[in-house]
Parts: C-alpha cells; structure tokens; sequence
C-alpha cells in the first residue's frame, strides 16, 4: 500500500518548488498519492533527496517509464525557461537537481509479477536480443524497422522454436532505446558473412552457454596457474560473449576433452571460421542520434589475430600530460554539477578515452571504462588498474579498497582531514576545470578545502582514485604509454588469452 508523502515543504526552498515540479508531471500522466510510494523519508542531506517509486505491470514498465521521462524532460523549471535533465537506468529516472543531488523516480513491477521484478536485468535485455536475433534471421525477410514494434506473436514464435535463454518469454520486454539497440544490432549481425550461422540457434544462460562454455573457462584459468600466467579476473575477459549463435545440432562435447588454453581458444577459432558457433558482445546504443535513414550499428571481430598483434593495434596509444586536448580531462565543477570522475584519454579522438569513476552507488566500486560514441566498451575494476600501474610502475598506485572507502566517510575524523587535503592538492596540480555560469573560473587550495570537507564518502572516494591514476601516469613518463595500453587491453576483453568474439554496437 501507498504511504502517504511528507509535505514538500519539509524539503525547503532550494527543492520544494521542484519537487512539486515533478510530482505534477506523475499527476498529469495519471498517478496520483495513492499510487505513488515514498521510498523513505524526505531528506535534503542525502544525495537523493526526493525517491518516489509507482508499481505498475511488468511488460508495461518500459512504455510508461519513456512515457514519464517524456513528460519530465518536457517540464519546464518552476522560474526558469530551462526543463530538466534526466539520466536513465532501465526503469530508474534520475533527475539532477544542483551539485549531487537529485530526485530518483523508480518503475517496478507489481509486486508478485515473476522472475523479472526489481529493475531490469542483464539477463533480461540479452535474452531478448537473442530473440530479436531469431526474428531476423528466420522470420522476416528484410531488416528490422526499429519505427516500428514487433509483434507478441512474432517474439514468442521466434523464442519457442530457435532460442535457448534462461528468462521466461513473460518476463521479456525491451523499452525504446533497447528496442531501438536490439534492432539495429540483430540486422548488423544478420548482414555480417562471418555470422551467417547455417540454420542459426540462439543461446543465453543455458544449453551449452551454462555448460560447455562455463566449464571451459575454468579450465583455462586452471591452465594458466600451471603456466605461471595471471589468471582471468572473471569469465568476460576471457569471452565477453552475451549471446551464442550456434549451427543447429552443434556438437560442443568435444571442447570437454581440451583442457590448455590454446587447445580451447584454437576450437572456438575454428567453429567460428567455420560459421558454425559465434559469440556475441553487444553494446547498447545509448543515443541513436544519425538521420533514421542511415542509423545503424557497428561490428568488430575481436582477438582472431595472436596476441602480438593485438598489442601492435594498440602501441599508438599515448598518454599525453596535458588537459583536455589529450592525457585528460579533469573538471571540478560544471555547470552547477562537482563531477565525480575524470576522463583519461589514450587517442587525439573525442571518444578515445576512459572514464574513471565509482559504478557502486553508496560502496566501493571504483572502475575504469572504455568509452564510444554511443556504447560503452567494457571495464577494469580498481584491483586491476592499480595490478597493471603497479606491473610497470611498483608501487606508483597502492590498491587497499575497502580501508580506502572507509577512509573516505566524513564520519572518519582521523582520516577527514588527510584525505581533503591530498584531493584538493591534486585539483590545483592537475588545473582541474570549473565552469560557473558558463564562464571558467580559478578556484584556488582554500576554496576547493571548504566544498570538498563537505563531499559525501562515495565522491571522495571516486574522485580520489582518479586523481591518483593521474599522478601515477604524471609520475611514470616513460612506462605512462605502455599502462595506458595494458589497461585498454584489459578493458576490452583482448589479454593474450582471450579468445574469439564479435562485438556489435
């Protein structure tokens, strides 16, 4: 049952106007206090100050998450002529308020509505890009229109008779953007000579994808040990695949008798020269921002080529000790908004670059990813970067994580103090940005000491780890180039045991 909501102007002036904001937009779209439950009390002190959640049917969560996103974006500001921004996370609409805060609205599902409730899941957007898959090669005879949707009958069809996915159909469903993604990327694929698997199969999270696959890996790793190589952090650096295509009928039991790494990567090689077994990374496309006409995805074969190679593609990649036009790109605040990452660049491109941040929410999860234009091409957790600095630099980036977040709460009084004084020291180092009012203005230590006292644990751990990646790189001119290469490598699922895959975005 709905609880009833705290009055608004508990939030004060700063949010109260805005909160009002969106909360109208959820009453002209039908919803009113009755269907909207507060997720907890009001609080202006925490980053989410406003966090309202409506229960609606399962498959009809990604329709009417667009539909609010629509009409939130569409809301103009209470005393201004701007809207308001939102950040999209399946069914979770983030709308940015000032600096860190912001108000959260949550689409679930009906409580009791399967195996798909909570918000979406990876399991769920890729096994309906494997029957979006079987769609096209099977049941159309053109590409897919990602104008247009495709039918329950047609989904369902291609689901019973050529996949094999651990999701049931009910608990499938693809809101606009991966609709959209899903189409792009099965048509991508389906045009591709390298996957036109004869007589094409479907696999995710079962059959051979949960068996052969999964035993496989850990064989290769067991293997490693025993040549004194560095075992794989987890199966996706190995093969990042989300979905198999396989030849109906493929015999997968002899990869049970191959126990070597170059024994099991030498058999996905040759099923896939033979067109007989592919392995599919999929990148959503977050913005399809091309004409309709002439939108589509993109394709690489990935770690076909030996090792060596793969590290000849990337020995132009440089680390260049300048911000902005390369090394990186390090703002404090902007646009009204005190970033918590940094961006390290290994490229002259706008997207030739990672992003450094924390994905964990309120815990310690500091990563690198590799970014694109539209998609994002994979991560390194923080254990790793600092193994790979620490590999080619000893000691130039010490790695204790969860002591490190801890260090990081305001309520440490023995390491507050400590751990603002090496950010803000490293702000002024590094000339760290600030764009105020659409005009960059200096800030100097004292200023940046006050705002970042006050920081909440999550960015000060975010930000710190970026800054000291940096001064690692700073402090290690002549290795900077060979870790910036190792940690693209790494990211993107191309070590020198990784095995063969394609990769659609």
């Amino acid at each position: 049952m709905a609880t009833r909501q705290n009055s608004i102007t508990n939030l004060g002036t700063d949010f109260a106007a805005r909160a009002r904001d969106i909360t109208s937009c959820l009453r002209d779209e039908g919803y009113n206090t009755r269907d909207i439950i507060e997720v907890r009390q009001l609080d202006p002190t925490k980053s989410i100050v406003l966090n309202l959640r409506i229960d609606v049917p399962q498959r009809e969560r990604g329709r009417i998450t667009n539909t609010l996103v629509t009409a939130i974006t569409s809301k103009s500001i209470t005393g201004s002529r701007e809207t308001y921004d939102v950040e999209v996370n399946g069914n979770v609409i983030d709308i940015p308020i000032v600096g860190n805060k912001k108000f959260r609205v949550q689409v679930k599902p009906i409580q009791g509505g399967g195996s798909g409730a909570g918000s979406a899941s990876t399991a769920i957007n890729e096994s309906m890009f494997a029957v979006y898959c079987a769609v096209r090669y099977h049941l159309v005879t053109q590409d897919l229109d990602f104008r247009q949707p495709i039918s329950d009958e047609v989904l369902r069809q291609a689901y019973n008779d050529y996949c094999f996915v651990s999701v049931p159909f009910e608990d499938l469903w693809a809101d606009t953007v991966w609709h959209k993604s899903h189409c792009l990327a099965a048509n991508k694929l389906y045009s591709q000579p390298q996957c036109r698997v004869q007589d094409a199969r479907f696999y995710r999270g079962s059959g051979f994808d949960d068996k052969e696959i999964k035993d496989a890996y850990k064989r290769v790793n067991a293997n490693l040990v025993t040549l004194n190589e560095t075992k794989f952090t987890d199966e996706d650096k190995w093969n990042p695949s989300d979905i198999w295509i396989a030849k109906r009928g493929l015999d997968m039991s002899p990869l049970n008798n191959l126990n070597t790494a170059a024994e099991i990567n030498k058999f996905l090689d040759e099923k896939f020269i033979s067109k007989e077994l592919v392995g599919v990374s999929l990148k959503k496309s977050e913005g399809i921002t091309e004409a309709i006409e002439t939108a589509n995805a993109r394709f690489e074969v990935m770690n076909q080529e030996p090792p060596a190679e793969r590290r000849a593609k990337v020995s132009s990649y440089k680390w260049i000790d300048r911000n902005s036009t390369g090394g990186y790109d390090l703002f404090f605040e902007n646009k009204g908004k005190q970033s918590i990452d940094v961006y390290l660049y290994y490229g002259s491109g706008e997207f030739d670059k990672f992003q450094l941040r924390n994905f964990g929410g309120q815990k310690a999860s500091w990563q690198i990813e590799l970014k694109g234009a539209t998609a994002a091409h994979g991560r390194c957790g923080g254990g790793n970067v600092a193994s790979i600095v620490n590999e080619y630099a000893p000691n130039a980036m010490p790695w204790d994580n969860t002591n490190f977040y801890n260090s990081c709460s305001l309520t440490n009084r023995n390491a507050r103090m400590s751990i603002t004084t090496e950010i803000c020291e490293l702000l002024v180092e590094f000339n760290a940005k600030n764009i105020i009012r659409g005009l960059e203005q200096q800030r100097d230590l004292a200023q940046y000491e006050v705002i970042v006292a006050r920081k909440p644990q999550e960015w000060r751990y975010s930000k710190l780890n970026g800054l000291r990646l940096l001064k690692a790189l700073r402090n290690n001119p002549t290795k900077a180039d060979q870790i910036v290469q190792a940690l693209y490598l790494f990211a993107s699922s191309q070590l020198d045991f990784s095995s063969v895959f394609v990769k659609v975005y």
